[in-house]
């Protein structure tokens, strides 16, 4: 039996406490760490993927269930526990904290009537554990959360110095043993076999994009910078609006975040590749699964590889996974008018311009590069979600 921890939540990122109230979505790192689980279960004998209702147990669960062709079954046992008036508070707060682990501690204890104020008390949370228990098998895994994983496994056998040692991180896992009627929670390095290089692969039909690290950034910045394509993006005498960059500027911009998954969901970087060369860079920023949009950004690092088709399949194998792996349907990209090809480029990827005001633009998306700065949209539908995820 296994017990597994969804990702990376966006009230995690917001250090709040959450449970019943709140339902977030898991991060863009989130959804990544999950998928990093796969090679784990892979080999184990699961024959059920059982989960919590919340959102964010949900997506970790279907991640899993799609690869090893499982269906999930939803049972609110799962639940986390009910924290009552803590939730939506900072996780910082001392005096959260002290009534948080104050709590839990009295649970683990024996006190089972402790009760969160305005929520669970241990005796509730100790009948969920016992419901769990007799429905899953030694071929299951349970999808779920932090604190409800934690005085499960302290109720049921597993040694712990101090309670923090129960937590398991975000999408961590851990191991039933039953011949010592315990569980292991399974360290970093079991839990994970997939290098930097191998996250998020992504295959279009003429390229692979495959995700930068952070010693990719000083050759995207002298593609952008110092190339034979860069007077017809930025600087003068055409666009003096938009002057080219310093490496300090650049960097501002195009943070390590963009370069080692650390943007919780902000933004990521591909170098674009055909056959065994680098023709360019594209990447994402501000991904907003609740509005379901994204912005894009592309160039091509010489123009021996312009007009050969590697930058519209490249936004097509993007958006397509985006949109598959992530449910973001809306993709914008914002060159300027004078930038005839980019636009024509972007055409063919099946962006179209919005007509909208300078202001509403403004608005909408916010000042933008140029003073003539349009924008393009693509949405995505499932007839146009053709492409491949390695």
């Amino acid at each position: 039996m296994y017990l597994q921890r969804h990702g990376e939540s966006e009230t995690n990122v917001e250090k709040q406490f959450t449970c019943r109230r709140l339902d977030p979505n898991l991060t863009y790192l989130g959804w990544q760490q999950v998928e990093q689980k796969i090679a784990i279960y892979q080999d184990a004998d699961i024959q059920e993927i059982i989960t919590s209702p919340s959102r964010r147990a949900v997506q970790s669960a279907e991640i899993l269930g799609k690869t090893l062709g499982l269906g999930v079954t939803v049972d609110d046992s799962l639940l986390e526990v009910d924290i009552g008036d803590l939730e939506g508070k900072s996780e910082c707060d001392v005096d959260c904290l002290r009534v948080f682990f104050g709590t839990l501690s009295d649970w683990l204890g024996g006190a089972s009537n402790a009760r969160f104020p305005g929520g669970e008390s241990g005796q509730d949370v100790a009948d969920r554990i016992k419901r769990v228990m007799s429905l899953a098998s030694p071929a299951s895994l349970l999808v779920g959360h932090a604190t409800f994983f934690a005085v499960l496994m302290g109720s049921t056998g597993m040694q712990f110095n101090k309670i923090e040692d129960l937590f398991l991180p975000h999408a961590g896992t851990a191991r039933r043993r039953e011949e010592q009627a315990s569980w292991e929670i399974l360290k970093i390095a079991e839990q994970s076999n997939v290098g930097e290089k191998n996250k998020m692969v992504i295959k279009g039909v003429i390229t692979t994009l495959s995700p930068a690290i952070i010693s990719d950034r000083e050759k995207i910045f002298k593609w952008l910078t110092q190339s034979d394509v860069t007077s017809s993006m930025m600087g003068s005498p055409d666009y003096s609006d938009h002057p080219i960059p310093t490496w300090e500027e650049f960097k501002n911009d195009y943070r390590e975040m963009f370069f080692n998954d650390s943007g919780n969901g902000k933004g990521r970087h591909f170098i674009i590749i055909a056959g065994e060369t680098e023709v360019g860079t594209i990447g994402y920023d501000g991904m907003d699964r609740r509005k379901s949009i994204a912005e894009l950004d592309i160039w091509i690092k010489e123009n021996q590889y312009c007009g050969q088709g590697y930058g519209t399949d490249a936004l097509n194998a993007l958006t397509t996974c985006l949109f598959k792996e992530y449910e973001i349907e809306n993709f914008i990209i914002r060159p300027s008018v004078r930038n005839k090809r980019a636009v024509r480029a972007y055409s063919k990827a099946g962006f179209t311009i919005m007509h909208l005001s300078r202001e509403e633009q403004i608005r909408q998306f916010g000042q933008g590069d140029y003073a003539d700065t349009v924008t393009l949209m693509k949405r995505m539908t499932t007839e146009q979600s053709t492409g491949e995820r390695f």
